[in-house]
């Protein structure tokens, strides 16, 4: 047997493990992440008002026949609660840090927080008649300006 073969190999195994560590503790603090977000998640009641938003929307275009009834299959189609957490999840983990999440969490779980769970659908829905409104009272413009944009667009 060679004199540094078992150095060699125990340089080996030492690698080996120090490479794996990092990647279980890496595996570790995002499965813990994930927890995380899927608290604040469940502590924002966000499948519910993700529900009720599109509840809303489809109630807004039900008047327009068919078309609500095909809006209505696509939503359910490819854009189900399930389908959308998964990208609720991947912008959260991203975008804002552990301890925020954390505070989010506890406000959400507090009286306060729930109080403004429940009023979330109510604030929606009253800040997207304003908008509706407005947008509404200035669509002369709008078209107008859409109109002139179509036709200086040069033909593809």
């Amino acid at each position: 047997m060679h004199p540094h073969r078992n150095t060699f190999l125990f340089l080996i195994a030492f690698l080996v493990g120090a490479l794996r560590l990092p990647a279980q503790q890496i595996a570790a603090s995002d499965s813990a992440r994930l927890e995380t977000v899927e608290k604040y998640l469940a502590a924002s009641h966000a499948e519910e008002l993700y529900r009720k938003t599109v509840s809303m929307m489809l109630e807004a275009v039900s008047s327009q026949g068919s078309v609500g009834d095909i809006m209505q299959r696509f939503m359910e189609k490819y854009l189900p609660y399930e389908t959308i957490k998964t990208d609720y999840i991947k912008v959260y983990r991203e975008s804002i840090s552990e301890t925020d999440m954390q505070a989010l969490i506890t406000f959400f779980e507090s009286d306060v927080g729930q109080r403004f769970v429940v009023r979330m659908p109510f604030l929606m829905a009253a800040t997207n008649r304003l908008m509706q409104a407005r947008m509404q009272e200035h669509m002369p413009e709008l078209v107008a300006e859409l109109m002139v944009a179509a036709q200086a667009r040069p033909p593809e």
